[in-house]
């Protein structure tokens, strides 16, 4: 998620997408690209000039009510602060020369409408480390024209002659709140047999020539999700043929290829281990016959990859003499390793404790406060995957921390 220098890399991801198109063209290429306030725009000179001005913030409603997207559901936390960003765009030709304000204007606008979402790669380059290009939501830019009166108003504000101007909205832009959630401790188990419910629609028979359709995924009994090493089962449909399985995931720069032999097709489902290079988080699979121009493909089915503590447990340790709560140091490894980019926190009972280390790394330190002598139940979350229970016994245990 992304933190309070989402703002400044959103307005500088405008800017090096407007310099891109202007830097490219044969008679205003000379022209700058600032962020400036309109009455001091023109301080730096009187060349080739696009500026860019945010005026306006304003809370996104749809958004202000939803549950922060780095919490569960049920989960209790400071919804994320929603922001849509206004901002005018105004252009200046050298020497004040209008025919040449109006061609810098008008790349601008073109700029701006051959690439309506700001891409990941964008925002990560415009402002390193603001994490903006990690939000779930992609931040959009749609024209948003305002009426000539209050453009008239902003500008007599600032004290200085208008300009012809165009104005843009950019959202949402999410900012994430400062205090931990709150956590529950994980279901142990659903339903009889710990089964829980399922529904699945009614398959039509296989037809020649239609690509392959997934519908389901079985992982072992007792893991709610995936672990790297799972041996996975996906059912569906004209999977005879499937050659290749492909995993994705927004941390995955490229997806991930399963091929036989360590990918087994049979017509109604393909079976293969989950490879230690998939990233704990969410992700997506999908069947493929080919490969080649030619190749089918089928739809995408979401699953989840959840970090495992390679660690025993118990965990211990040790709070000074005569303190009844205190600060604990501890060390997580993990596996998968956690990549760049990702959230990573420690679930100790119901507190989420941020870590001091940051990824990539495959092993965290944090520094859980204000923790109590007893046993502490504890998870590794990355990207809002827990890690899974441990099944020495029945009821099955969690990792365990002992503070003494």
């Amino acid at each position: 998620m992304s933190g309070s220098q989402a703002i400044a890399a959103v307005t500088n991801a405008l800017r090096v997408l407007i310099q891109t198109r202007i830097s490219a063209d044969s008679v205003v290429g000379s022209g700058q690209v600032t962020a400036r306030p309109p009455d001091l725009a023109r301080s730096a000179g009187a060349g080739n000039q696009v500026n860019v001005f945010m005026y306006r913030t304003a809370i996104d409603a749809a958004w202000r009510n939803q549950d922060p997207p780095t919490v569960r559901p049920g989960e209790i936390a400071q919804p994320a602060l929603p922001l849509i960003l206004s901002y005018v765009i105004t252009a200046y030709g050298e020497n004040d020369d209008e025919i040449l304000s109006h061609r810098l204007l008008g790349l601008a606008m073109v700029a701006l409408n051959d690439q309506p979402v700001l891409s990941r790669s964008l925002l990560r380059t415009a402002l390193p480390g603001s994490g903006l290009d990690t939000q779930p939501e992609r931040v959009r830019v749609v024209a948003h024209p305002v009426p000539q009166d209050e453009l008239s108003r902003m500008w007599s504000t600032f004290q200085t002659g208008y300009r012809i101007s165009v104005t843009y909205d950019a959202a949402v832009v999410l900012l994430d709140s400062l205090p931990p959630p709150t956590t529950a401790l994980p279901v142990l188990a659903v339903g009889r047999g710990d089964t829980g419910p399922t529904a699945l629609p009614s398959l039509p028979p296989d037809l020649p020539g239609l690509p392959p359709l997934l519908s389901r995924i079985d992982w072992p009994p007792g893991h709610p999700v995936a672990v790297t090493g799972d041996l996975l089962t996906v059912s569906g449909q004209s999977l005879g043929a499937v050659t290749e399985v492909r995993i994705t995931g927004l941390r995955s720069p490229r997806p991930v290829t399963i091929t036989a032999p360590a990918l087994t097709v049979s017509p109604a489902g393909l079976t293969f281990v989950v490879p230690k290079t998939v990233a704990a988080g969410s992700h997506a699979v999908s069947a493929a016959i080919g490969p080649g121009p030619a190749d089918q493909v089928s739809a995408e089915l979401p699953f989840a990859v959840a970090p495992t503590i390679t660690d025993p447990s118990p965990f211990s340790a040790t709070i000074p003499a005569g303190q009844e709560n205190g600060s604990v140091p501890l060390t997580v490894h993990c596996d998968p390793p956690v990549v760049a980019g990702q959230d990573v926190a420690l679930m100790v009972g119901s507190m989420s404790v941020p870590p001091s280390t940051t990824p990539p790394a495959a092993a965290f330190d944090f520094t859980i406060p204000g923790i109590a002598r007893g046993r502490h139940p504890i998870r590794l979350r990355v990207d809002l995957q827990d890690s899974l229970l441990l099944h020495d016994g029945q009821p099955p245990t969690f990792h365990m921390l002992e503070v003494t």
